[in-house]
C-alpha cells in the first residue's frame, strides 16, 4: 500500500515561490505530493520593471504576471491572506471577488516553504496590506504623474533601485534636476560590483547630468514640510519639489 502524498504548501507567489512551485511539480507526481501555493494577490507583481514604469504609463500592464495559469493543473493556487502558522496547519483568509473573507480555512502540510519575500516602499513593491490589481496600478500612476509635475526630484538611496529610478527619469525628463543622495561614500556600496563598474555607472548619471551626493544625510526636520529644499547633515542644499525614498528593503518575517 503506497503512502498518501504529501502535502507541500508554499507560501508566497512572488518570483522563488512560483519557481519553487513550478519546480516541485515538474518533479513531483501527484501521487507523491499535493502541492498548494498560497498568494494574496492574482499575479506575480514584476516589481524589477517598476523604475520604467513611473516614466511610461504603456509599461504598467507589463507589471502584472497572472497566475492563474503560473502552475500545473496538478498544483493548486489559493488566493489568501496567511494570518499564521498553527502547528502544522496554515490558518487562511481567503480573497473572493478582491475582498478578504472573514472566515479563515486551514491548510495542513506536512512541509512549508515560507517565500514572504521583502518589503519596500510604495509602489516599488506592493503594500502588504494592498491585494487588488487596481490600488496598485493607481499607486504608481499617482507617483508618475508627482514626477512628471516636479521640476526637482531626490531620490534618496543610492543603491540598485535608486541608481536605476533616477536615470529613468532623468532619461525620460531631461530638463529636471534629478539628484541621488546616498550616506555612504560610494553608489551601490554594498551590491557586489567592482569598482569599474561603478566608475562607468558615475559617468553614465553624468551624462544624464543627474547630481550624486555621497557621504551625507537628509535632516527631516530641517524644514516645512512644503519646502522644496532639502537639507543634508553636511548643510548641503538640494532642490527637491518631491522625494522618492529608495533606502532598502525589509525582509517579510512576521510569520
Amino acid at each position: 500500500m503506497m503512502p498518501p502524498p504529501s502535502n507541500i504548501v508554499v507560501v508566497g507567489g512572488g518570483y522563488i515561490g512560483v519557481q519553487f512551485a513550478q519546480e516541485l511539480a515538474k518533479h513531483l507526481t501527484p501521487s507523491q505530493a499535493s502541492i498548494t501555493l498560497i498568494e494574496k494577490n492574482d499575479f506575480t507583481f514584476h516589481c524589477v520593471g517598476v523604475p520604467r514604469a513611473l516614466v511610461d504609463p504603456s509599461f504598467v500592464k507589463k507589471l502584472f504576471i497572472p497566475l492563474d495559469h503560473a502552475l500545473p493543473s496538478t498544483a493548486t493556487v489559493l488566493r489568501g491572506i496567511v494570518d499564521k502558522i498553527d502547528g502544522k496547519v496554515v490558518v487562511v483568509r481567503p480573497i473572493v471577488d478582491d475582498k478578504a473573507q472573514s472566515t479563515p480555512t486551514r491548510v495542513p502540510f506536512d512541509y512549508l516553504v515560507l517565500a514572504t519575500g521583502s518589503s519596500y516602499v510604495s509602489p516599488i513593491k506592493v503594500p502588504l496590506q494592498e491585494y487588488t490589481r487596481a490600488s496598485v496600478e493607481a499607486a504608481i500612476t499617482a507617483m508618475a504623474e508627482r514626477i512628471k509635475a516636479a521640476s526637482s526630484v531626490l531620490v534618496v538611496g543610492g543603491g540598485p533601485v535608486g541608481v536605476e529610478i533616477a536615470a529613468e527619469v532623468a532619461a525620460a525628463y531631461p530638463s529636471k534636476c534629478i539628484t541621488i543622495l546616498e550616506r555612504h561614500d560610494r553608489l551601490m556600496h554594498n551590491a557586489g560590483v567592482k569598482d569599474a563598474f561603478r566608475e562607468q555607472l558615475t559617468a553614465k548619471l553624468a551624462k544624464l547630468n543627474v547630481h550624486v551626493v555621497l557621504g551625507e544625510r537628509l535632516v527631516h526636520d530641517s524644514g516645512p514640510p512644503a519646502s522644496a529644499v532639502a537639507t543634508t547633515d553636511r548643510g548641503t542644499s538640494i532642490d527637491a519639489d518631491m522625494q522618492l525614498l529608495c533606502a532598502g528593503m525589509l525582509p517579510n518575517v512576521d510569520l
